[in-house]
């Protein structure tokens, strides 16, 4: 975040690019909702990137991007809301979702909510299908620039 932050603060920066590598593995929600809100509220126009696969949490904050565009081959993936408690990964369809069902409810309606502003083609049906899955959803290329989620897709140079 520190670089970013430097790179938002340049007079001369008139584009970021984030780029998402190989395997970009998500992360901790409470972290990437933070740089999602840095890059929203920076005022820099903000790329991003996909030149392999993008998972979990990291699928998120790849839609912060106001472009974002990826290679032939990329792919994004969600999958079904859980939180880590102490180590100890907790489902969203869990018997212990009575003890964080508060919790978890928020972070899925937030989730929610920032998807469909970032991606205005996906349908809360689509979305809900997407964390009520019964494992990872892989979204290949083609659906990706089809539903919205790509906005723009990256030349192949040979």
């Amino acid at each position: 975040m520190d670089k970013f932050t430097q790179l938002a603060t340049k007079d001369d920066e008139k584009e970021i690019t984030l780029l998402f590598g190989d395997t970009s593995e998500g992360g901790v929600m409470d972290s990437v909702r933070t740089f999602i809100f840095l890059i929203e509220s920076s005022g820099v126009p903000v790329r991003t990137r996909n030149t392999g696969q993008i998972y979990s949490a990291a699928s998120l904050l790849f839609l912060a991007g106001g472009k974002r565009d990826g290679t032939i081959g990329s792919r994004i993936s969600f999958h079904p809301f859980t939180v880590n408690s102490n180590g100890i990964r907790i489902d969203y369809v869990n018997k212990d979702l009575a003890i964080y069902g508060r919790e978890i409810k928020r972070q899925f309606i937030l989730i929610s909510k920032y998807i469909q502003r970032r991606v205005p083609l996906l349908s809360k049906k689509a979305i809900r299908e997407f964390f009520n899955a019964p494992e990872y959803v892989y979204v290949e290329f083609d659906d990706a620039v089809k539903c919205g989620i790509l906005t723009e897709s990256v030349p192949v140079k040979v």
